[in-house]
């Protein structure tokens, strides 16, 4: 039977605290009193199955914190991100203890009329990128979130429904940590390639690589139902396809480029978001992203595919982009950066570990998108009063 409950708005069952800058002379320290979450933090807890977070990658003292006049935000607040492409992730995690948030995350606080478990569930269902301000940079407004209707039954109830979904949510929780695990050995086997001091060159990515993907009209039939990848489409960190669709589903009308299935897909908008793919079949993608094809015979595309994700290369694209207002990376100096090519033998054994990866996480991706709709369908009924 279906409960009718009353909704009041969030800004009624919680407070909202935006987080504060994290001044760049204190960060890069781990082990102090209180731990400093950035954007990143709250998205490598929940890509990894976690709903909670309790520690960061940068930790502050008690006296650094009083010296930024800085409140914590308590215990069972619910994280996520207020400004840019992170929001798109909807990504949500509940503090396990109190800590600080960047000036790139909020937080909703709750009060006595609201379980913490319950919000941050609720919070889940909601697509805030759907209510982030359409501006260069997107933003959640803190009077748009307060304005949220949330459904509210009496707390024994809300504590019930938190149960249910949280047992649910387990089921997703094993394969989720499969993914960050197959990621895990993705960088290790790069990071021992690259490491190891054997290089052979030192090579331009510009000699290694040509972008000549040609413009077509994807209206047209003959590109209308090819797949069409927007940078979307590539999650960030992993360089995992997903939610793709052709260009008729995708009301397509500018010009995209057409891609070989041998290309590595590189998104140029906001480099530190660590957005290249590999993909297996051919089709269109926007022209915010690059198709580099491999031109060279001393290097294969997995190695420059792994290249375009590590750590060193992100530091070098978030030097140069970071100068402009809206972040990206030129095709100029993209092609600029140095690549150390190792033994072509060696990176064969990277593009081994990478095409058996691949063939796992295309079967448990598959896997975890089922749970993903069923618990959609769960968490819908259960704000419902359906369960």
């Amino acid at each position: 039977m279906k409960m009718e409950w009353p909704r009041m708005a969030l800004g009624e069952v919680s407070r909202l605290q935006a987080g504060i800058g994290f001044p760049p002379a204190i960060q890069g320290r781990t082990g102090s009193e209180v731990p400093f979450v950035k954007v990143g933090d709250i998205s490598a807890a929940a890509r990894s199955g976690s709903s909670t977070i309790g520690s960061a990658r940068n930790h502050i003292t008690t006296q650094e914190r009083l010296a930024l006049r800085a409140s914590l935000v308590p215990a069972n607040s619910v994280l996520f991100a207020k400004i840019g492409e992170a929001i798109r992730q909807n990504f949500r995690v509940i503090a396990e203890v109190d800590l600080l948030i960047d000036n790139n995350a909020m937080a909703a606080i709750p009060n006595h009329r609201i379980d913490s478990r319950y919000l941050f569930r609720f919070l889940q269902t909601i697509d805030m990128y759907a209510l982030a301000s359409s501006t260069t940079v997107p933003s959640l407004r803190k009077s748009d979130l307060e304005a949220l209707r949330v459904p509210l039954p009496p707390l024994p109830e809300q504590r019930r429904i938190a149960s249910l979904l949280d047992q649910a949510d387990n089921l997703r929780a094993k394969p989720r940590r499969a993914l960050v695990e197959i990621e895990r050995i993705i960088v290790s086997r790069f990071q021992e390639l690259t490491s190891s001091g054997r290089v052979e060159s030192v090579e331009l990515l510009g000699n290694l690589v040509e972008i000549s993907a040609r413009l077509v009209d994807p209206k047209l039939p003959q590109f209308a139902n090819m797949q069409l990848i927007g940078s979307d489409a590539i999650e960030s960190g992993t360089g995992r396809l997903q939610n793709m669709g052709t260009a008729a589903a995708q009301g397509a009308i500018s010009g995209k480029y057409l891609y070989e299935p041998s290309a590595i897909l590189y998104s140029k908008i906001r480099p530190v978001l660590n957005k290249v793919a590999l993909p297996i079949h051919g089709g269109l993608c926007s022209a915010d992203i690059y198709p580099l094809m491999v031109v060279s015979q001393v290097v294969n595309r997995e190695f420059l595919w792994a290249t375009l994700r590590a750590a060193d290369f992100l530091a070098f694209a978030a030097g140069l982009s970071n100068r402009a207002q809206m972040p990206k990376l030129n095709r100029e100096q993209l092609l600029s950066y140095p690549v150390s090519v190792p033994p072509l033998t060696e990176q064969e054994i990277l593009a081994s570990t990478f095409d058996a990866a691949a063939q796992v996480t295309f079967a448990m991706t598959g896997h975890l998108r089922l749970l993903d709709e069923l618990f959609a369908s769960l968490q819908y009924r259960a704000f419902r009063g359906e369960l």
